[in-house]
């Protein structure tokens, strides 16, 4: 068997076929990719993860295929060029290109347009195949261009298809378009230093500028540290006016692909510049925890999150080849050249990968994320091609730098570091170890055989990594099975088994939307149902909707991306035109008391789910005649903006409604004292003493919490027939070491090897909290605050939240809030809060009422129009459509300016009389994203008609 191995080997080696190569590769890869998901597969899992990949990736790949099928029939069937580009079914509602672009500009996921919903989910999880396939043969196409054996290249190529990065495959799916994109950047611009046909690079650099901003803008820097290194060892006289050259012919060349890109890049840009999450300030470190460079050198042989968003880890191959390149010595000729680019690479993409200041400049300022990580792949990956020769034939210098390379490693992450190592880790330092001792002693064998352990021991360390990563999915753990979507069962999940589609019964011809409680609400989950619901979660999202959340302190919008339902609260509800509520059976606690009737009910994994209708509810257009000023708005609690809003609209801009709101405010505030949470058999003589119990220290509203779990009573009277709240204003939260972790008694009980190894954790504290938690219980109800903090990279600025505890028509004691993690919390302001619902029926229906007079209303995708009678003084139209500047408004046919109202929300003043009002959107930048595209095409066919008149030149003159 050895000895078939071994001439397969051969005959491959000698052969000079790509079709070869390619049957081979093919081969191989099916091998890899097999063990890759073995245990996923054993287990029924597929790639999709159950956040991410199920509320994101297969949502935007379901609803683009669906999207571009009805473009498709829009423009062949209907012959029609008005394009839907606005939908109500992304949450309050949205642009479809801006919601999609992380799908829609890779090439591989058009595949979605052949893919109905129920089958979506199957061909999502083929781009996983089809990416990495991709991203090895494009690899190995350009090592063989440059010259490189076919045995190295193979093995170059599996090691950069499955290393760590690769681990993303089964949480973010779309991220894997890198790994195709990345080499063909490489071998494009390397045709451009050998002086030959860039179409390839402008090609591959068009192709990052379509697929995503944040990629292209990683791509661009990279390319700019690698053409220096590469014009450094040019074999040419370096000298500013060819420097230059050089300059203008990469800069060139980089902005035709650039301008060919335009047409997603501007939308996409334009979009990602308006979020205010960009502008907040964070913490700055000059490095990062110890713990991430423990996992960056322990990784560097296992698929490790390390942390920063980088997740990385090669089979033991590549750190041999690695010590083999520092192991030889510099040459003055072409290999010395390659050899000196590899180096200088290596050793600065390593240092990229130390510093998070360099993160946050791959990430685009806004805090540190080495997600560029795919680059440090591909910059190993191809070490093992270029070394594979000589580590085959490794002098006396290379054994010597190989084997004690090899042992240091595995000395320092199997021993110093062993409390830190996983598995993974150490077997590959046990592989690491076996394959640097035998390519040590290769003379002694055969070198088939010496192929045949280099491929078994990549084979080896990527089933181990992969498996032992799947059977943590299989075993439970932090990426438990319970994680992963079933395979081919998403559109069950998110449609045929989803409560809240029990909404689908309801017979209702008007618009409405839904929201509910105590039900699965799955982001985006909308989309594909095509309901109007208010759940949402994009990295594209509406910055003045988020503002409009952070007003109200709306907990179920933590994250400035992400939002599931308004807490269940009766105003916003009503403001939002949520018509039905979904609770289970017998579960009414989080009911908004003004959904009264029955409107559908259905059984979803035996359990009775029912969907409550109400009348008090606002339509999507109504007039407002009273006007709130804008910083009496600001003033104002989130309990009192709600009820305003009620009352009358808040516009940014000056207006011509004379009127100032009368605005009555409801709410109270109930008083309260703190108190310890103590089990019936405890009893304490002093409160300070049950407090120290409970590891708490209380200084007003300041919480020193040193044990996670800890639970404060705040012991009130909360009257009946309101909905209740507890008002958290200003949270600042700092951590505390695990040393401090213990209360004063614990202390004195310790021993001095248990202190001693508490100060030891201070040292090595590698995830300090950084998203703090609130539980807080008033009676069955309930909720948890999620506070992202100023050190989290999903923090967007948001400290303040209005908790809904409920609705009774009784009355209730005592608001229990539980600190999930240990640390100080300062709040601001901390207060129960109360508002009687008598006012909130009889101002709905007085703005519900004003509707009437608009008649004819009609959405189509990107046009709204309808009559409106606008009686007596001026009144402002509203609209409940989260204001871009991609709508236009125009009444009785003529240009108007659109009120921003409400903080996010669109508004159009109307004079007295009849008028017929029409909303037009089209997507901000997508028509000069598409003249730019254009421009750059044609200066592409110019570079390729150049190139052909001057290659035709250059022939004639041979002859």
């Amino acid at each position: 068997m050895m000895q078939k191995g071994e001439n397969l080997i051969e005959r491959f080696e000698c052969s000079t076929s790509k079709r070869s190569y390619v049957v081979v590769f093919s081969v191989v890869f099916l091998a890899f990719f097999i063990v890759m998901c073995f245990s996923f597969l054993m287990a029924g899992k597929g790639f999709l993860w159950l956040t991410d990949g199920l509320e994101q990736q297969y949502v935007f790949f379901a609803a683009q295929g669906e999207w571009l099928r009805q473009i498709l029939n829009t423009i062949f069937v209907e012959h029609n060029f008005a394009l839907p580009m606005w939908s109500t079914e992304i949450g309050y509602g949205g642009d479809m290109l801006v919601t999609l672009f992380s799908c829609i500009g890779d090439p591989v996921n058009l595949i979605s347009v052949f893919f109905p919903l129920e089958y979506a989910d199957l061909a999502l999880n083929m781009t996983v195949a089809i990416h990495l396939y991709l991203a090895g043969l494009i690899f190995s196409f350009y090592c063989l261009y440059k010259g490189n054996g076919r045995f190295g290249t193979l093995i170059g190529a599996v090691v950069f298809m499955f290393s760590g990065f690769t681990l993303l495959a089964f949480t973010q799916v779309f991220m894997l378009a890198c790994l195709v994109y990345g080499p063909l950047v490489l071998w494009g611009i390397d045709k451009v230093f050998d002086r030959k046909n860039p179409v390839l690079f402008i090609a591959s650099i068009a192709l990052c500028f379509l697929n995503s901003v944040t990629f292209s803008y990683s791509i661009c820097l990279l390319l700019l540290v690698y053409c220096l290194v590469r014009y450094w060892h040019l074999d040419e006289k370096k000298t500013p006016r060819g420097f230059a050259k050089w300059v203008f012919k990469i800069a060139g060349y980089t902005m035709i692909g650039a301008l060919i890109g335009m047409v997603f890049f501007v939308p996409n840009a334009m979009a990602i510049l308006g979020q205010g999450r960009l502008g907040v300030d964070r913490p700055e470190a000059l490095f990062y925890e110890p713990l991430y460079y423990i996992k960056l050198l322990a990784g560097f042989l296992a698929g490790t999150d390390v942390g920063a968003d980088c997740s990385y880890g090669f089979a033991a191959i590549a750190l041999i080849a690695v010590f083999a390149l520092f192991g030889t010595k510099k040459s003055r000729d072409v290999s010395g050249s390659v050899d000196g680019i590899m180096k200088i690479m290596f050793i600065v993409l390593t240092v990229f990968l130390c510093l998070p200041a360099i993160g946050k400049v791959f990430n685009g300022f806004a805090y540190p994320n080495n997600r560029w990580v795919w680059a440090y792949a591909l910059c190993v990956s191809y070490i093992v091609v270029a070394v594979m020769p000589r580590l085959l034939a490794l002098n006396v210098r290379q054994k010597r730098f190989v084997v004690i390379g090899s042992i240091a490693y595995a000395l320092v992450t199997g021993l110093v570091f062993l409390p830190f190592a996983s598995k993974e880790v150490l077997f590959s330092c046990i592989v690491l170890i076996g394959l640097a001792f035998l390519l040590c002693n290769a003379k002694d064998i055969a070198k088939q055989k010496a192929k045949l352990a280099i491929l078994g021991s990549t084979f080896v360390c990527i089933a181990f990594v992969f498996n032992n990563f799947g059977s943590i999915f299989t075993s439970g753990g932090p990426h438990a099975a319970s994680r992963q979507v079933g395979i081919g069962r998403s559109y069950e999940l998110l449609v045929n088994n989803n409560p809240s589609n029990v909404v689908s019964e309801i017979v209702d011809d008007s618009f409405w939307r839904y929201d509910g409680s105590r039900v699965p609400m799955f982001r985006n989950s909308n989309m594909v149902q095509h309901q109007n619901a208010l759940l949402f979660y994009s990295s594209y999202y509406n910055d003045l909707v988020d503002r409009y959340h952070s007003y109200m302190g709306l907990i179920s919008s933590s994250m400035n991306f992400s939002y599931t339902g308004l807490d269940a609260r009766t105003p916003l509800e009503a403001l939002a035109g949520v018509k039905y509520f979904v609770v289970p059976k017998g579960q009414t606690d989080m009911l908004p008391p003004l959904f009264t009737h029955k409107a559908a009910c259905g059984v979803y994994d035996g359990m009775e789910y029912i969907a409550y209708g109400t009348d008090d509810y606002l339509p999507t257009t109504f007039f407002y005649d009273e006007v709130i000023d804008e910083a009496d708005f600001e003033a104002m609690t989130p309990a009192q903006r709600q009820q305003a809003l009620l009352q009358g609209v808040v516009i940014e801009e000056p207006s011509s409604l004379a009127k100032n709101a009368d605005l009555r405010f409801t709410d109270q505030a109930v008083s309260y004292e703190i108190a310890p949470k103590l089990d019936k058999e405890q009893s304490f003589d002093d409160v300070n003493d049950a407090f120290e119990e409970q590891g708490i220290e209380i200084d007003g509203t300041k919480f020193t919490v040193v044990r996670s779990g800890a639970t404060i009573v705040l012991k009130a009277d909360i009257p009946a027939d309101v909905e209740a709240y507890l008002y958290i204003k200003g949270v600042k939260y700092s951590d505390v070491p695990p040393s401090s972790r213990f209360t004063e008694a614990q202390r004195e009980s310790m021993s001095l090897y248990s202190k001693e190894l508490a100060l030891f954790d201070d040292v090595f504290y590698g995830s300090p909290t950084k998203d703090v938690k609130l539980d807080v219980k008033l009676d069955d109800v309930s909720q948890q605050v999620w506070n992202p903090t100023a050190s989290s990279h999903l923090y967007g600025g948001k400290d303040s939240w209005l908790v809904n505890l409920g609705y009774s028509d009784e009355e209730r004691k005592d608001v229990e809030v539980t600190f999930s993690s240990a640390g100080v919390y300062d709040l601001e302001d901390l207060q129960i809060v109360v508002q009687p619902i008598d006012a909130y029926a009889d101002q709905i229906q007085k703005l519900k009422s004003t509707s009437a007079k608009i008649h004819g209303a009609s959405f189509n995708g990107s046009t709204y129009s309808c009559t409106a009678d606008a009686e007596g003084s001026p009144k402002l139209l509203y609209f409940g459509i989260p204001y871009s500047s991609g709508w236009s408004a125009y009444v009785d046919d003529n240009p108007v300016e659109i009120k921003h109202s409400n903080v996010a929300f669109m508004g159009v003043e109307l004079d007295g009389g009849r008028h017929e009002v029409e909303l037009r959107y089209e997507t901000p930048g997508l028509k000069t994203g598409a003249m730019l595209s254009l421009v750059g095409l044609v200066m592409l066919g110019a570079v390729v008609v150049v190139g052909r008149v001057r290659r035709t030149k250059i022939a004639e003159e041979t002859k």
